[in-house]
Formats: structure tokens, sequence, C-alpha cells
């Protein structure tokens, strides 16, 4: 976990020049990497991404670039989710705590995707679930970088009593401020493309109950 968060906001190295107590510190600001894309579309997908590796679990204080796997993205984790409950609903049946958990951890209207889905026939929404899966996944994603980012950030504020010098600080701050903005800005174009696919979805299905409702009527009326 401490890895993910370097690699996320990058992070200050500090180190004793001397062995007094009372030595002067070497501080060295270490990069995030969080802004080349990698790492997020990896959380996402899967596949590989470079973080920052500790030489040493307990202090960590010559770190080194290295490529991991992810195995379990958050994607496929959702995609899961997502059919499974829209299975529930088709078949009238509960859902799990799990399930009831992942309703409440985003502010996208995942219960009025889960209704617009199953307002089809199954297998004939002209969406994808796999298209919600995608845009819920990384408001998911973003909602957690962007806590943990704060939470880095209010902690740098202790540094300034440590012998820190505020150019340092200020320069990982410029790096976690650029990687924010950043999520912020794909989270809300996610936002607009779900919202866009729901409303050309309920426009879809508003025609074709006009339609549905034309024909009755011919149909009717020849009677």
């Amino acid at each position: 976990m401490a890895e993910f968060f370097m690699t996320l906001s990058g992070s200050l190295i500090a180190r004793k020049t001397g062995s007094g107590d009372k030595s002067p510190l070497t501080v060295s600001v270490l990069p995030s990497l969080a802004d080349h894309g990698d790492l997020i579309n990896a959380l996402l997908q899967g596949g590989q991404a470079k973080i920052w590796k500790c030489d040493d679990k307990e202090k960590c204080l010559n770190p080194h670039a290295a490529q991991v796997s992810v195995s379990k993205p958050l994607e496929a984790r959702v995609h899961a989710l997502l059919d499974s409950m829209v299975n529930k609903v088709y078949m009238d049946e509960p859902l799990t705590k799990e399930e009831l958990a992942f309703l409440n951890s985003t502010s996208l209207p995942i219960y009025k995707i889960l209704n617009v889905t199953t307002a089809y026939q199954r297998g004939k929404s002209p969406i994808d679930i796999r298209d919600y899966s995608r845009l819920i996944a990384y408001d998911l994603l973003s909602q957690y970088l962007l806590e943990v980012l704060d939470i880095v950030t209010i902690n740098l504020d202790d540094l300034r009593t440590v012998q820190v010098d505020d150019s340092h600080i200020k320069r990982l701050l410029d790096g976690i401020h650029k990687v924010r903005e950043r999520v912020v800005q794909r989270r809300s174009s996610v936002v607009q493309q779900l919202q866009s696919i729901l409303s050309l979805i309920e426009k879809t299905s508003a025609l074709e109950a006009q339609l549905f409702s034309t024909a009755s009527m011919v149909t009717q009326g020849k009677r």
C-alpha cells in the first residue's frame, strides 16, 4: 500500500548527512508515476505498470522503478457485479450485501442504469453492460485516487516542522496537483459520457414505445 501511495503522489526522501541527532537532512523529491497513465490503465484493465518499489520495507530510502502486473483489474470486477445484478433484476431475486454496497459506492446512477438495461428483453439492450463497466470502474478508481491524494496533501503540512525545505514540498505538491487535475478532468468526461449514453437509450426507448403504440392503433383501426 505504501508503494502505491508513493507511486501515485510521489514522495520526499530525507537522509541524514551525519550520524548525530542534529545532523542536517538531504532531501530528494521522488516524482509521481501516475501522470503517465499506464498505472491508471493497468488498475482499470490489467496489464503492466511502473511503480516505485522499496529497497527496504521499513525505511524505503532508496526506492527504484519496477514493472508490476495487475491481475485483478477493477473493470472486470465491476462488470461481474453489474452482470450479476442485471440477472437478479430479470429473475426478481434480491441483491447481495456486496452488490448493495456497490450501489452506494459511486456517485453515478447505477440503479438507473440497471432499470434502463432491464427495460429491454435479455440480450437486446442497445448498450452492452461492458460499456457501463468501463465508466463506472473509472469513477470508483478516481474517487479512491482523489481521496489518497487528499490524505497525502494534508500530511505534507507536517513536514514543514522537520527541517524540510518548502521548495521540496512545493515541488511534490505541484506534482500532486497535476495528477489530481488529470484525474478530475477524466472523471468529468466519464460522467458526461455516461449521461449521454443514458439519454440516448431513454430516447430510443421512448421512440420504440411510441412506434409500438402507433402500430397498435393502426392494427386496431383495421379490425
